[in-house]
């Protein structure tokens, strides 16, 4: 994933869990979900546009921080 793609990730993120009122301090478990849910969708939305996409678990990590 290039850095615009981390960045679409970690907005994506943040917007959900402003969403759900989810206190990522406190619940990080809710967070991780919501992380490899928004990693889901950005790897549907890159296969569509034909793009290759490798996340690692650093990448996921890194949304999360």
């Amino acid at each position: 994933m290039n850095q615009a793609g981390l960045q679409w990730v970690h907005d994506e993120v943040r917007e959900a869990v402003r969403r759900s009122g989810v206190d990522p301090l406190r619940d990080r478990d809710a967070v991780a979900r919501m992380v490899d849910e928004v990693i889901g969708r950005y790897r549907e939305r890159s296969w569509k546009l034909g793009e290759s996409v490798e996340i690692d678990d650093g990448m996921a990590q890194a949304a999360l921080d």
